[in-house]
């Protein structure tokens, strides 16, 4: 329970709101005058995107509630609710990523608004049982605390949740305040000074997490600190992740400044080919990437390949207008793979050996399986590059409603660079910008204020405003075409791992009322959203109808669409509480990344040069200022120097979308 205590809430107005929030804190989001970059937020496939992020499973329909209920509770539309409330300073305090159900926004109002007006508004009243002054209860049992010219919002009904405990923790002074927990204050100190805003996330136990980049890579804690120059966000990212024997030092700026201008996402790293063999080799028997390595002859082959190429590794994607396709459709996303070779000329022999190889099992197969062959491999001369295609069209022969049209496996050597691509149309575009006849990246590489490392393990690059601009073409694309894919609904039955969807808990029955939770298995998706000895009393905020509560739970799980919203009983009365479950709809993965396009323009991200304070990153996003697409869609790229390129068929006004499809 909150500790009695008499003293008022006091504070400063202008300490760090991080001095207001206990040290324990696993997520801490402070910004500043920053209500026009807020504002973009609440757009509602951003608002679930990051509502999922911060682990509250989130809908369109909950973006609508959420809209209503901050309205009925603040009296003000979300876009004049950010300016008044959270323009000079905001700050968002979670349990942790991913998990942070119950969150607390601590914000400091515009100084012209005064404080006692904004009760009287809101008809706040004293809450009854609060153990300290200054709290009130507001509509929909939302709990609201003032501390001088700070005022904290969160979830009243939870007495030991994290509203109660913030209020506590600066009624009674108890205990150190993040500002001044030592992980976060070495972490700050490794940022520039006086930041524009922080993110500061406890990870969980060191090295959970080898697969980020960076300062992130086997990090406990991390912190992001926000430098704002007009419409670029700079970020300094840093974390407490050990100090790793540098291991390479060869450039990467060289496979990744030479792509095209028109490049969507491109990567670059440094990949150990041999420990990727034997990464191989651990996966389970049955994994279709291991069958294909584990085929007669083909794990010499794979080996050999593997022995000629360095590890300086780029991953590019483009996009393409096939120009055999029976539809009018999009252009598609195209891929490519650059690495650097010890031995060019071996390294190509050995690919196409492996190629082969998986062809001629493959058409053997396809002999008693009723499946298309594959054709011969050719060549084709791209400027004066020569380049070898393998056509795999006909492996999507039939289930892509010839909307993609175009599928292949080609590549050639470009000096001591393997290239390989999905599209010869791709590939001539990178041979292209690497010989000067069309634009590169490299300007791209310049956004950032300090100059991309030579010992940089990672580059990122996202075009995410291009990105936007070619999804919703396609969203438009499938209004038209396929519109039963844009359903939750159509996906439920093709997941990965079937409908059959599990939590992660087990429980009895307790006098048919409900189920009480004996235990939550580690990694499932109960794990960190339901406690041993909570009772789940309902489905979807309504309680159990029946005398067979697991009956009705397993009917919600078969009917989820990537989130099951139980009532659970836990210190209190009954609490709606969501968990996501793994549900993969791509459509809407697709509705999210046209949201965030029309935010960010471009995104770059690599490492610094690691010193003995630890790995540190950074990362800068430009805005995007302009709705204007940064490149033409409508055009083919140039497939030679001097081809005038072709325009696609001009899409009708009835095919446009209305703005809920993305357009």
């Amino acid at each position: 329970m909150v500790a009695a205590c008499v003293c008022p809430l006091r504070a400063q107005d202008d300490e760090p709101l991080a001095r207001l929030v206990p040290a324990d804190v696993g997520l801490f989001a402070e910004v500043r005058g920053a209500d026009d970059l807020l504002v973009p937020l609440t757009e509602e496939q951003v608002w679930i995107t990051l509502a999922e992020l911060a682990g509250q499973p989130a809908r369109p329909e909950d973006a609508r509630e959420w809209r209503r209920r901050i309205e009925d509770t603040v009296k003000f539309k979300p876009k004049t609710a950010i300016e008044v409330l959270f323009s000079q300073q905001v700050a968002f305090v979670g349990e942790g990523p991913g998990r942070s159900q119950d969150a607390v926004v601590l914000c400091r109002p515009s100084p012209e608004i005064p404080i006692d007006g904004l009760l009287r508004m809101w008809q706040a009243k004293p809450w009854p049982d609060a153990d300290a002054p200054d709290v009130y209860r507001l509509q929909n049992n939302i709990g609201l605390a003032v501390r001088g010219r700070t005022l904290i919002f969160g979830d009243a009904l939870r007495r030991e949740g994290m509203f109660h405990g913030i209020v506590k923790f600066n009624t009674a002074r108890s205990g150190a305040g993040l500002a001044d927990d030592p992980t976060y204050q070495q972490l700050l100190a490794r940022v520039p000074a006086n930041p524009d805003g922080i993110l500061f996330a406890r990870m969980g136990q060191a090295g959970t997490l080898p697969e980020l980049p960076g300062p992130l890579r086997g990090a406990a804690n991390v912190l992001f600190a926000m430098h704002r120059s007009d419409s670029l966000l700079h970020f300094t990212a840093v974390g407490d992740a050990p100090l790793e024997a540098k291991q390479h030092t060869a450039k990467l700026t060289p496979l990744i400044e030479t792509l095209p201008q028109r490049t969507l996402i491109a990567w670059a790293s440094h990949i150990d080919f041999p420990d990727l063999m034997r990464a191989v080799e651990r996966l389970p028997d049955r994994n279709a990437l291991r069958i294909a390595i584990k085929l007669p002859g083909q794990p010499q082959l794979v080996q050999q390949l593997f022995d000629t190429l360095n590890t300086q590794t780029c991953f590019a994607v483009g996009w393409v207008t096939p120009e055999t396709r029976p539809v009018v459709a999009p252009p598609v996303p195209a891929l490519a793979m650059l690495v650097s070779a010890k031995d060019p000329t071996l390294a190509a022999d050995h690919f196409a050996q492996v190629v082969q190889s998986w062809v001629t099992v493959y058409n053997f197969l396809s002999l008693t399986q009723e499946l298309l062959p594959l054709p011969s491999r050719k060549q084709i001369q791209l400027g004066q590059t020569t380049a070898d295609v393998q056509d795999l069209s006909s492996l999507i022969q039939g289930i892509d409603g010839g909307a993609i049209g175009e599928l292949e496996l080609c590549w050639a050597l470009d000096e001591d660079v393997l290239i390989i691509a999905s599209h010869s149309g791709w590939l001539r575009q990178i041979l292209q910008a690497r010989h000067g006849e069309a634009k590169t990246l490299s300007s791209v590489l310049q956004l950032p204020q300090h100059p991309i490392s030579t010992h940089s393990e990672t580059i990122i690059v996202s075009q995410s405003g291009s990105i936007s601009d070619l999804g919703a073409r396609w969203l438009r694309f499938l209004v038209r075409t396929t519109p039963e894919v844009l359903e939750d609904t159509w996906w439920r039955d093709k997941q990965p791992g079937g409908r059959n969807a599990r939590i992660g808990i087990v429980t009895e029955d307790t006098e048919k009322r409900g189920l009480r939770v004996t235990a939550v298995r580690k990694g499932m998706p109960a794990d960190g959203f339901l406690e041993v000895g909570d009772v789940i009393v309902g489905c979807g905020r309504k309680h159990f109808t029946t005398t067979q509560p697991v009956q009705e739970v397993r009917q919600a799980l078969d009917a989820s669409t990537g989130m099951l919203e139980l009532l659970v009983e836990r210190d209190g009365p009954p609490r709606p509480c969501r968990i996501p479950l793994p549900f993969v709809n791509p459509v809407q993965m697709l509705r999210r990344i046209v949201a965030i396009g029309k935010i960010a323009q471009r995104v770059v991200y690599y490492d610094d040069v690691p010193d003995q304070a630890g790995p540190r990153g950074f990362l800068t996003i430009e805005l995007r200022k302009d709705p204007r697409p940064l490149f033409n869609l409508d055009t083919r790229p140039t497939t030679r120097p001097g081809l005038r390129p072709k325009d696609m068929r001009p899409e009708t006004p009835a095919s446009r979308p209305s703005p809920a499809d993305g357009g």
